[in-house]
């Protein structure tokens, strides 16, 4: 009986050993009709099992966060086109209004030359364009009981440049309001220019 039980706890002792060094040798790999394929133990199936799907939700993970750059990447290229329009129609108002102020300083420095010259301006219909009669060489006079005015040359052309600096130094202009001595249905039409225009140092006086 004693040689029985000895026996017996030999037996399993060694079924135990063997059964432990065969789980320790897992995973095997070997040759199955004619295929190499790899043995695992069911819990090393079930830990490779795991480990994938913690992968593939990583990855998914990741491919989300991947997409959620790039929309955002392409919204910043549209928001960086749009503010680059922007930019572009600034600068195009920018260059126009520069342009419109040129041409604006153009027209004052030229309407008030002309008027200091005393100029007739008039409208050529031929060619739509706006010209000026220089009058230096001229002197105005009227009638104030017929309301007649008249030019009076008081000198040749040779002698415009003398005048134009006389016109200038002595800085003479109708009174205000010389029309109102006219009796009213014989009133030469005084227009004002509707904006004021100031002598500044970019206008050239002789």
């Amino acid at each position: 009986m004693t040689k029985t039980l000895l026996l017996l706890f030999t037996f399993i002792l060694i079924s135990t050993t063997t059964f432990s060094q065969v789980q320790n040798n897992y995973p095997i790999q070997t040759v199955l009709k004619g295929d190499s394929v790899v043995i695992y133990t069911f819990q090393q199936s079930s830990d490779i099992d795991l480990m994938l799907a913690n992968q593939r939700a990583l990855s998914s993970r990741y491919r989300s966060d991947i997409e959620k750059l790039k929309n955002e990447i392409d919204s910043l290229k549209d928001l960086s086109i749009q503010k680059q329009q922007i930019i572009d129609s600034i600068s195009k108002v920018n260059y126009a209004c520069d342009s419109v102020k040129g041409e604006l300083y153009a027209v004052k420095d030229w309407l008030l030359k002309s008027s200091m010259d005393n100029s007739l301006l008039y409208f050529s219909w031929q060619d739509t364009t706006v010209r000026s009669i220089d009058l230096t060489v001229y002197a105005w006079t009227s009638n104030y009981q017929n309301g007649n005015l008249r030019l009076i040359r008081r000198g040749t052309n040779a002698d415009y440049e003398a005048f134009r600096v006389l016109n200038y130094n002595r800085r003479e202009s109708p009174d205000l309001d010389w029309e109102q001595k006219y009796w009213e249905e014989d009133r030469p039409k005084v227009k004002k220019f509707p904006f004021e225009i100031k002598i500044n140092e970019h206008t050239i006086i002789p």
